[in-house]
């Protein structure tokens, strides 16, 4: 019974992304227009954008020193800020899309204004997931907003445990990755960038070249193409609505000892008995289908 089973054709393959940005705007209209909307303004000439690049700038002298030594222009160096900014906001955004329904946070996604707002937000991003359940869990119990105040319980979020998940992505499953067209037009916005950030700061290309140079999905597109339309084994494939992941799902099944269930507004977890996660109706599919392989 594979969970989250995603068969990606390319390293960084788009149709995950493309599925999450449409997501973002199927189940929350203003959700989508706040997060596309922060992303513009941070890539246009604006206090917002000034201020993210004077913060940088101070926050990390040593990278604009070196920056500069390797040949950046002043004007190159502030687009790459302000790339960088949009680019991680928006993204590691939408991966929280991913976790948890964007109606559980939908309110914590800042406007264009303000820098608490922004510093919180940046808080936000680097939850740890645990603690994000932890988070999420209180707010509903209080049935309230929750604000800066409560910033202490937020902890960076720690990468080192997910080394050998990003040994498996580079060398065999492949990555997500996100398109940020409607960025384009905006001054601060540079695509030459886009890719240099990304695979920075998910660790592919640039942490861990010994392996990407191996990465092989011949044999998880010979499991797809060859082995799932012709098995006699019973086998159940369960899917979020909202896990990028289900963006690069197997198709739907033509062998009948294939199963495909997708969770409505499920995320990338596996809380099937728990009805808020959940619908009953749906649980009771699944367990009907992993007892024919279980019998």
């Amino acid at each position: 019974m594979p969970v989250a089973a995603p068969f990606n054709v390319t390293l960084d393959d788009p149709r995950p992304g493309a599925y999450m940005i449409q997501n973002s705007t199927a189940f929350d209209p203003e959700s989508d227009k706040k997060l596309k909307g922060l992303g513009r303004a941070i890539c246009r000439d604006t206090p917002l954008s000034k201020y993210l690049i004077e913060t940088h700038r101070r926050q990390y002298p040593k990278w604009v020193s070196d920056t500069r030594k390797d040949g950046y222009s002043e004007e190159q160096i502030d687009m790459y800020v302000i790339t960088h900014y949009a680019v991680m906001y928006q993204s590691n955004l939408l991966s929280k899309l991913s976790y948890h329904p964007i109606s559980s946070w939908t309110d914590l996604i800042p406007d264009t204004t303000g820098q608490t707002q922004l510093d919180y937000a940046e808080k936000f991003i680097a939850m740890d997931d645990k603690d994000l359940r932890e988070y999420i869990k209180k707010r509903k119990q209080a049935n309230t907003r929750i604000g800066p105040t409560e910033e202490e319980m937020l902890k960076k979020r720690k990468t080192d445990g997910m080394f050998s998940y990003e040994v498996q992505v580079a060398k065999e499953i492949g990555s997500i990755e996100y398109k940020f067209d409607y960025l384009k037009g905006c001054p601060y916005y540079s695509p030459d960038f886009v890719e240099l950030i990304l695979k920075t700061a998910y660790r592919t290309d640039a942490v861990l070249p010994r392996f990407t140079a191996l990465y092989s999905n011949a044999q998880a597109l010979d499991f797809l193409n060859n082995f799932l339309p012709t098995t006699t084994q019973k086998m159940v494939f369960v899917y979020g609505e909202q896990d990028p992941w289900t963006g690069s799902a197997i198709p739907d099944p033509t062998n009948p000892n294939v199963k495909k269930i997708i969770v409505p507004r499920g995320c990338h977890n596996d809380y099937f008995n728990e009805p808020d996660k959940c619908p009953v109706e749906t649980y009771n599919e699944i367990m009907r289908a992993v007892r024919e392989v279980i019998k």
